[in-house]
Formats: structure tokens, sequence, C-alpha cells
């Protein structure tokens, strides 16, 4: 029989469509779309994620999201969390544009210390915060973050994948990013061959 897919699995691909809704805040003098500095406010003085759910501002993304085709059936209400997390955040953005580093490849990136824009001590104090969970404290831990970014562009669908999925995995990516080094696991690994010693 045949394994459901996870909906878990879904949230890979949720970056696309927020960020999408997300520019649309953000005026654009190509088409003459006038952003919506009002909504942005809103989302900037939500003081957690569950503050962010109660703007009507966040609501708006998520129409916007499933006008992007994006499918919200089956979505647990801790991804609602992680989204409004990530909106209140990406509200901190002066424009909508996404260049093409991680998140902290832009504040850290490089091995020594006086070239990152984000001290060590406030990376490791992101850090501490983000592993006691993502709620009010890690999210102005984030702003406080956001704000050293503001003039950095970074890529952030990126962004959004990362904490829409945060574990194990990406916080050893982010500390990887951080120091600018490269991640030793990430290299392909040479292909174990049978020997009677694995077969057994």
């Amino acid at each position: 029989m045949a394994m459901p897919v996870r909906r878990e699995d879904q949230t890979f691909s949720a970056s696309r469509p927020l960020v999408a809704a997300w520019r649309l805040l953000y005026p654009d003098p190509d088409t003459s779309r006038p952003g919506d500095a009002g909504a942005r406010a809103a989302l900037r003085r939500a003081g957690s994620p569950d503050a962010v759910m109660l703007e009507p501002a966040f609501h708006m993304l998520l129409l916007r999201m499933k006008t992007e085709g994006f499918d919200f059936s089956g979505f647990a209400d801790w991804r609602y969390r992680r989204l409004a997390l990530i909106a209140g955040l990406l509200a901190e953005r002066r424009d909508g544009n996404s260049g093409p580093r991680r998140f902290m490849q832009a504040l850290g990136g490089a091995p020594k210390a006086e070239e990152r824009a984000f001290s060590t001590l406030r990376f490791q104090a992101l850090m501490a915060a983000l592993d006691r969970g993502l709620d009010a404290d890690a999210m102005t831990s984030l702003r406080r973050a956001m704000k050293v970014a503001a003039q950095l562009e970074f890529n952030a669908g990126a962004f959004a994948d990362d904490l829409m999925n945060w574990g194990d995995a990406t916080r050893i990516k982010w500390t990887f990013d951080y120091f600018g080094r490269p991640h030793l696991a990430a290299a392909p690994q040479p292909v174990a061959t049978e020997t009677e010693e694995t077969s057994r």
C-alpha cells in the first residue's frame, strides 16, 4: 500500500507564494503599485507570532498566498504561527528586494569576527533564543538581527523556508553560514560498496 505524503512536505514550497504576497506590500514604480505601508507597520508592531495572527494584514497575506496557488488544506496550526513569525519579520525590510545570499551569510559569512556585520555574542544570543522555541522572545531576537541586516540583501525565500522548517539541520546550516565555513556534510559522500562486513 502506498504511503501517504506528509503535509509537512508542502512547506518547502511555501516560500514562493509567501514572498510573492509579501512583495505586494511594497510600492513598485514600474507598475504604479502603491504598496501598503499601513499593513507593514501593523505587522512590525505585533510583538509575537500570535499577535501577528490578529492583524488583518496577515490574513490578507494568507489570501494572496492562496491566490498564488498555495493549498492550505491540512495545514497544521503551528505552521500558521510560523507563517505569522515570518510575515512579522519580513515587514521589517525597507523594500521587497531579495538577494542571492542566505540570511546568516549576509549577517556573518566571514571567518574573521571583525568582518561580520552581526557580532558573535549577538549571534549566540539569537541561536539560544531560537533553541528555546520560535516564540515572542525568538521574534524579538530575530528582529534585532533584521535591523542589523537593514542595508543587506538576503534571500527572502530561503529565510522563510529556514524558519518554516526550523530544526537541527537548519540550525547547523545557519552556524556554518555565519562563520563563513563550508558545511562539511554538504559535500557529496562516496557510495559505500558492499563488502562481507557491511552485508551482514
